[in-house]
């Protein structure tokens, strides 16, 4: 079973699911396992291994996950907070017993330069050029792709806090500068509300994908 990570830290707990089994593997590791199966097989597939990652964090125990109408997902219990995420490849998955949580994962892809525009402010783009000047991190990998997708991802992690069906990704939330290396932590600030809420953005960069997750500290 490809569990790629599996993190417990304090009372959070996250994984990364390599998904390589077809639909009919993964469902045969769930007891409860009904979709629609008139959506296409990759749809079926991702929902499925979130379930099986799921499970396998719970150690067993199978759950319903409800969503919201903005998408997001959460326990008709509320005993826990959860988040989910996927690229191509893979699926992330959060839980935490008390705080709101959100989590990323991009696939590491060049395409994001074409739409950078879209999501890196101006008070931005110094981390991306001090990327560039280093040493890659990764080999065979752009140091400058990297930066670019964090922005994306720390901006989709707190988007996946605040749970609201249209969230401008590049006026509404900044990412304060940070020096790039394989794994760390940075800020990154809501600009939408009258909180202005800042979150702390953990960050892992892996040859195929960068990954981030916060937990929300109100």
């Amino acid at each position: 079973m490809p569990l790629l990570y599996k993190k417990q830290d304090s009372e959070l707990l996250y994984g990364i699911w390599k998904v390589t089994e077809s639909n009919e593997e993964l469902s045969s590791f769930l007891i409860h396992s009904h979709f629609d199966y008139t959506n296409n097989r990759q749809r079926i597939q991702e929902k499925l291994a979130v379930r099986v990652l799921l499970k396998t964090l719970l150690k067993d125990e199978e759950r319903k996950i409800e969503y919201y109408l903005s998408g997001k997902p959460y326990f008709s219990d509320n005993k826990w907070h959860i988040s989910i995420s996927h690229t191509k490849g893979y699926v992330a998955l959060a839980l935490h017993p008390t705080s709101e949580i959100g989590l990323d994962i991009e696939q590491y892809n060049d395409r994001v330069r074409r739409v950078s525009s879209r999501f890196i402010r101006p008070d931005e783009e110094s981390t991306v050029s001090k990327a560039i000047e280093l040493e890659e991190i990764i080999p065979s990998r752009s140091n400058e792709i990297y930066a670019m997708l964090l922005h994306w991802s720390a901006k989709e992690t707190i988007f996946k806090i605040m749970g609201e069906i249209d969230v401008d990704l590049l006026n509404n939330m900044r990412v304060y500068p940070f020096d790039l290396r394989q794994n760390g932590t940075f800020q990154a600030q809501e600009l939408g509300s009258t909180e202005k809420q800042i979150f702390q953005i953990h960050y892992f960069l892996y040859p195929d994908f960068v990954f981030t997750y916060t937990v929300s500290s109100t």
